[in-house]
């Protein structure tokens, strides 16, 4: 069995929108069984927020600042 090489982080990162950020359109859903707790700027700022545990922010750490997400507008 061969074993997966592990990316080197120093090398250059080829992505289709390096640089950039990305629109993004997230769409909540609430169940009759399962309500929506958290308001809507509370959400906006999980998926798009710059600090702390966002998925932006992950994003953002992971591709080196290459990659970031914003919201799409309405």
């Amino acid at each position: 069995m061969k074993q997966k090489e592990i990316p080197n982080p120093e090398e250059q990162v080829d992505l289709l929108s390096a640089g950039k950020q990305e629109n993004t359109l997230v769409l909540l859903v609430e169940y009759t069984d399962a309500k929506i707790t958290y308001s809507d700027a509370d959400w906006r700022n999980r998926f798009f927020g710059m600090e702390g545990s966002t998925l932006n922010h992950y994003y953002e750490e992971v591709s080196i600042g290459k990659l970031g997400l914003k919201g799409a507008t309405e």
